[in-house]
């Protein structure tokens, strides 16, 4: 991770984003994310928040090649609707009921800014997400969510990222969720 928040500076969103961003090789893109966003967020309301606004400046700072769209979380299944090489940023639903931590998704991995390195994209690295040193939650679902995803047909993410092995993810997420 190369953006993190501390405990008390409340910007999961636009740190988790940045170092999504920065990871997949925008780094100037993330370096501007970060910059731009260092109030704290309000992303976890029903009226306008940082989690838009951080939508609607990428939408515009990303290349055109991406394309950003809302997602409609009614319908919304993490492990079907999430595929390889999208960026997702999203709102976390603990089951205690709470809406108050956003992470970013790449590639099967979570990018949670509490965090020194990513988790593997799985059940039990969600509920380490919304859970706390005091108290574990399940993770339920996401309150909001926005995909950025590649709008051409050869995925220049995915060329770019071609060294990553993906393979033995299950293999990973299992030994994480057991260290853990």
């Amino acid at each position: 991770m190369h953006y993190n928040q501390n405990c008390t500076s409340d910007l999961c969103v636009s740190k988790s984003f940045a170092s999504i961003l920065h990871h997949v090789g925008f780094i100037a893109e993330a370096k501007l994310i970060d910059t731009k966003f260092q109030q704290k967020n309000d992303c976890f309301s029903d009226d306008d928040c940082n989690l838009c606004a951080i939508y609607k400046y990428a939408s515009k700072l990303l290349p055109s090649w991406m394309q950003c769209t809302a997602k409609g979380i009614k319908n919304f299944d993490w492990e079907k609707d999430i595929r390889d090489f999208d960026l997702f940023l999203g709102v976390l639903i603990g089951s205690d009921g709470h809406i108050n931590h956003a992470v970013a998704i790449f590639n099967k991995w979570i990018f949670d800014s509490n965090e020194k390195s990513a988790i593997p994209l799985c059940q039990e690295g969600l509920n380490y997400c919304v859970s706390s040193k005091n108290e574990k939650v399940e993770f339920i679902g996401f309150k909001r969510g926005f995909f950025f995803r590649e709008n051409s047909k050869k995925s220049r993410l995915k060329r770019k990222m071609e060294g990553e092995d993906i393979r033995n993810f299950s293999k990973i997420c299992r030994e994480w969720s057991v260290e853990n």
